[in-house]
């Protein structure tokens, strides 16, 4: 979890991670004879409500060859310290368990986060408690834990039951910060035994270019990179004694690009093979308590985050890496009521997840989990509470976090993870590039290409203007289906929909509204309201 403002990072991991059997939906007459309800792309949604409308055209590079969309792209992040309840993460926590696969039948489940670095696993009896470093600065000014937090073993028990459960893959963090090689190792042995068949990779730390900041402080003032990576590498060392065939992932930082660009050709060089994956965290704005920290901000696409994906993205590339974003959301410290919980994250997450794709990052881990895990993990401060509204105030989760909930209250599906399950289905396709041409409004468009067909993504943040667009294909294309991301308003937190279905725990996800766009000389024009979304699936 970030405990400060970042600039851009986001990360990935190693391009051979597992790959497995996607889900995939499959159109035919037959679903608009089961309820299915099918209107035109032009038809039924052709304006916004203030009905003010803006055409434009959409054209699709397929010449240039793209990454392809790794079946595991899609992931959460959780803070560690989540493993204290052995029952959050369990095959019997059903309804996690449900929303988990409802998003992907193969997930990253990456758990870390600040508190990661004051968590410590009590294996056996005889395992004793880490000593915490002392810190210089002032409790309000200090956004990392002091307190410690122990796991049961119990917990990692659970948790390979809940990978088993949920297919997904474990991306797992130890205490850097506040514990010792020694203790590492043993916990890793411990925790390789039960979840070896699910583990990506170890990581070992978060946010570690954070640590001589005055508002973390886990190393002294002067700490830098050559330090860091001497005990970096100290620790997975005495790690691989304990488990000869553990891999690792780093740096895992918060903001500083340069640091995984010096990590990957030097810790290559000390760990060799052991090193797998490359890691970085992004968040583009924060903290939530800021008043400028609002949806008009979030929504100014940053331009650079293409831009600095694709420069580690080719970094990493020229040592077989991958490059994973493994923890961001759309505000730090635990996000922004009334922007981080509404339809205006789930556009601004369904576009970012998008441009991460196009440049080749291999996976993304939205931040999240409980609301008072994530305000122990940042010291018992959580500012989104201090600007939250009476309606806002409930204990049901993070405000930014995409699956909502307790284990005593039940999980539901946030406006995010239905933007997530969009993007989802472009896994296994190659990413191709899009321009768009509209007038300078605030639209943008994203495709991949799988077997023959093509998957359009379209987010239009505009607030008011509702566009019509001519998308350009290619000959042969005889039929597209879309579906659309839509709310009642922009800030919205519920009756998001997804092809006029919502996603459920325990409920099998099936669009509801499929559109027919008709093709015409090798184009066919799509409408898209404003504050909304549309995936188009051209055969």
């Amino acid at each position: 979890m970030t405990n400060k403002k970042k600039s851009l990072n986001t990360s990935n991991s190693k391009t051979n991670e597992p790959v497995i059997d996607r889900r995939s939906f499959v159109f035919s007459t037959s679903a608009a004879l089961t309820g299915t309800m099918l209107f035109s792309c032009v038809g039924k949604f052709g304006a916004s409500p203030s009905n003010i409308s803006v055409d434009g055209s959409v054209k699709i590079d397929y010449s240039a060859k793209g990454p392809v969309m790794p079946d595991n792209f899609m992931g959460f992040s959780y803070e560690l310290a989540q493993l204290m309840n052995p029952k959050f993460f369990s095959p019997e926590n059903t309804e996690l368990v449900s929303l988990f696969k409802a998003l992907s039948p193969n997930g990253v489940l990456r758990l870390g986060g600040n508190s990661s670095e004051s968590c410590w696993l009590k294996v056996d009896e005889n395992t004793t408690a880490p000593k915490m470093r002392s810190v210089d600065t002032k409790d309000e000014e200090h956004w990392m834990p002091r307190d410690l937090f122990m796991l049961p073993a119990s917990s990692i028990i659970s948790l390979a039951g809940f990978l088993k459960a949920t297919g997904w893959s474990l991306v797992y963090g130890f205490n850097f910060g506040n514990s010792s090689k020694e203790q590492l190792a043993k916990e890793a042995e411990f925790i390789y035994k039960h979840v070896k068949d699910y583990l990506l990779y170890f990581q070992i730390g978060n946010e570690p270019d954070f640590y001589p900041a005055a508002n973390n402080r886990t190393r002294p003032k002067d700490w830098g990179f050559n330090d860091y990576l001497t005990e970096w590498t100290a620790c997975a060392e005495e790690i691989l004694k304990e488990v000869p065939t553990a891999v690792f992932g780093g740096p895992d930082v918060g903001s500083s690009s340069d640091w995984i660009k010096r990590f990957i050709p030097e810790a290559s060089e000390k760990l060799g093979k052991r090193l797998v994956a490359v890691s970085g965290h992004y968040y583009p704005m924060g903290p939530p308590d800021d008043p400028t920290v609002n949806t008009q901000r979030l929504f100014k696409t940053n331009k650079k985050v293409g831009a600095d994906t694709k420069s580690i993205v080719d970094t990493a590339s020229k040592y077989n890496f991958g490059y994973r974003m493994t923890e961001g959301n759309s505000c730090f410290r635990g996000g922004k009521p009334g922007t981080s919980d509404t339809l205006a994250s789930a556009l601004w997450g369904g576009e970012y997840l998008s441009i991460l794709a196009t440049e080749g990052c291999v996976g993304v881990n939205l931040h999240g989990g409980s609301r008072n895990i994530l305000k122990a993990a940042l010291n018992n401060h959580l500012p989104g509470e201090n600007v939250a509204s009476a309606s806002e105030s409930d204990s049901k989760g993070s405000f930014y976090t995409p699956i909502a909930g307790e284990i005593d209250f039940g999980f539901s599906a946030r406006p995010l993870l239905h933007a997530m399950f969009m993007v989802n289905q472009l896994t296994g396709s190659e990413m191709k590039r899009v321009s768009v041409d509209c007038q300078n409004m605030d639209v943008t468009a994203f495709a991949g290409v799988e077997n023959k067909e093509t998957k359009l993504l379209i987010f239009n943040k505009e607030l008011e203007k509702s566009i019509n667009l001519k998308v350009a294909l290619p000959e042969g294309v005889k039929s597209g289906k879309l579906w659309r991301l839509t709310g009642p308003s922009l800030d919205s937190r519920k009756g998001i929909l997804l092809a006029g279905s919502e996603i459920k725990p325990g409920a099998k996800w099936e669009p509801k509204e499929i559109e027919a766009c008709t093709i015409s000389e090798s184009s066919c024009v799509v409408s898209v309201p404003a504050t909304s979304a549309v995936i188009i699936f051209f055969d």
